[in-house]
């Protein structure tokens, strides 16, 4: 779930974004139109622990990119140390 919202931080602080750059939109204003736009795309029925996590206001504030990136980067190394550990032992 945060990697979903640490690509869409990163992509909203980019220079070159239109939401970012053009109209002059800051970080926690690009992640509050995300998180309206995620509620008008999710539906609740079909997803509902998203639907909970996007009623519960969890992207309506932009979270430091520096940690977003951390525990992105964690996650994925995380999945390549289950992805080797078995080669490992064997």
């Amino acid at each position: 779930m945060r990697a979903v919202r640490s690509r869409a931080v990163w992509s909203a602080a980019g220079s070159g974004t239109r939401a970012a750059g053009a109209a002059d939109t800051s970080l926690d204003e690009a992640i509050s139109a995300y998180g309206k736009l995620l509620k008008l795309l999710v539906d609740p029925a079909r997803f509902p622990a998203l639907g909970r996590v996007i009623a519960a206001g969890v992207f309506d504030q932009a979270d430091e990119p520096y940690d977003e990136f951390v525990f992105g980067l964690d996650r994925i190394l995380d999945g390549v140390g289950l992805l080797i550990a078995p080669r490992a032992d064997g």
